[in-house]
Formats: C-alpha cells, structure tokens, sequence
C-alpha cells in the first residue's frame, strides 16, 4: 500500500503491480540476501537458478508443428514470482535455466531482455507430439537431438538440461561445448543402462510351449528401451515406440501401457509342431540390445 498506494485486498492476483511487488520482496529479495552472503563468506561459486518459461504451445494455443517457433512469455514472474532479467540486472545470477521453454524462442527472448550478462539454458524433456508412440509422444532420435542441439547454439543458449528421458537417470544439465565435442554424450549415457543383462523374459532355450502364450519382457534396473520390437521366425509381429520418460511412475495412469509394450500374446496353434525362433529387441539412441531363444511348440 506505501508503495503503489492501492490495498493489495481490492486488486487481482494477477494484477501487474501486485505481481511486480511479490517479485520484488520475496525471490528477488531471496537472491540478493544469498548474494550477499556468499560475498561474505569469500566463495566464489557460479549461481545458476531455474525459472519458468512458458509458450502457448504448453497451454495449447498453438499446434505442435509451430511450438518450436513461439518466443516465450514471462511466465517466472507469474509462476514463483521470479524475475529472471532483474535477477541479471542486478548481478545476482550466473545462469538462467529455463524450464518448459519454447525451442530457442525462449531463449532468444530473454537474451533480448539480458544479453550476454549471464548464460542461458533450455530445459526440457526431450520428447516430440507422435500419434504412433506409447502416450501420443516419442523421444528425440539421436539425429533429432544433434540437430536441436545445433539449432539452439545459433540461438544464444549455452547449455541445456534434460529431464524425463530414458538415457538421462535424473535431470542433468550440461553445456552446449560439453555435448558438441568429444564422445556423444547422449549415446553414452544410454549405453550404461543398454546392457545384456538389463532384459530378461519369461521364456528358456527349448521351452516347450502350447497354445496361447503370452511373452513378457523385464525391465532390469532402470533400463528403459525407447523401441520394444518382438520377432518369430524373422517376422515383425510387434513395435512399440515406448516413449519412455515417464516410466518413473509407476503409479501413474500411463504405467499399465507401459508394461503393455513389454508384452506380446502369441497364438502358436497357427505354426507348425517344432522349434521357432523368438527374437526380442529393444533399442536407445541408435543403440540395440537383443536377446534370442529357441523354443518347441508343441500343440
């Protein structure tokens, strides 16, 4: 009230003067106190802060092929009441990290608000819109991954983060340089959990077996395929894109199509008395792991 001169119990919660005031006296506050402190105790350590950003797209104004071009809107004022840009102003943060942006449309605005006075990332899950996948969404390919990637270096981000993928085990942050030189990253992370010993099913070389039978595939340990494809004989009978970020949860609506995707009912009265090949594959960032048995049907 001393300040703008109206009672903050008349005025909308969105009201612009109401929300300016509740950044000013409690994050912003909140950073500089933190500022202050580290100054005084002589640490001298890189402040890095997340903040929301927000496109139409993820409150679905837009469609999905125009999301990536939507600049973002000051949605960390109105989400937490944080002000990223007073934040730089003011020299209280290193780096921005902001969260369910736009594809370099969000980065781009608030360089436009900041400049080069501290370093941006993009954080987000991976994942593309995908009729076809498990939940209507897939993971980016590896290619995909590069190309977005490249895509936001030439658009003032210095580095991303990346949560709710299958070759991420928790939310990561790393540079744009860290990604774009040396090893693939992403292809190293998804190598620790695609393993021999990271798929099992429920079937043993010469099993004999009859009628219907349902094959299941175990998850061992956080391993999560992005692609689950069963073969009999050579012949595709099953793929499922598992867009796998989401199976942390496995209370969630989602985990009973999850575990869906790990099985297939095969009918073996339409094949011949014998021995028949099973063959199971599940695949992560271009990478393959595949088990092979052998088994008797015997009707």
């Amino acid at each position: 009230h001393e300040k703008y001169g109206r009672n903050p119990f008349d005025l909308a919660n969105n009201d612009p003067e109401w929300v300016e005031f509740r950044c000013e006296y409690g994050p912003t506050q909140f950073m500089r106190e933190l500022k202050n402190e580290l100054d005084r105790c002589g640490r001298n350590v890189e402040t890095v802060a997340m903040i929301w950003d927000e496109s139409p797209f993820s409150r679905g104004e837009v469609s999905d092929n125009q999301w990536m071009k939507t600049p973002g809107i000051d949605r960390g004022k109105k989400i937490g009441f944080c002000d990223g840009a007073q934040w730089v102003r003011e020299g209280l943060v290193d780096v921005l990290a902001l969260y369910y942006a736009a594809l370099a449309g969000s980065t781009n605005a608030m360089y436009e608000k900041v400049g080069d006075a501290c370093k941006l990332y993009y954080v987000r899950g991976f994942n593309y819109p995908d009729p076809k996948g498990l939940f209507g969404r897939r993971l980016m390919t590896n290619q995909e991954l590069k190309s977005a990637v490249a895509y936001l270096g030439r658009n003032h981000t210095a580095g991303i983060g990346v949560y709710e993928t299958a070759y991420v085990p928790e939310p990561q942050n790393w540079s744009l340089e860290e990604i774009t030189t040396g090893e693939n990253i992403f292809q190293k992370n998804a190598a620790e959990f695609l393993r021999d010993d990271t798929l099992a099913v429920n079937l043993e070389n010469k099993q004999e077996i009859s009628g219907t039978f349902e094959i299941v595939v175990k998850r061992i340990g956080s391993f999560k395929p992005e692609i689950m494809t069963f073969f009999i004989d050579g012949k595709l009978l099953k793929e499922t894109n598992v867009s796998p970020f989401y199976c942390d949860y496995p209370d969630a609506f989602w985990h009973k199509g999850l575990e869906e995707s790990n099985k297939y009912l095969w009918d073996t009265t339409s094949y011949a008395d014998g021995i028949h090949t099973v063959r199971i594959v599940a695949a992560l960032m271009e990478l393959e792991v595949t088990i092979d048995i052998e088994v008797t049907v015997k009707n």
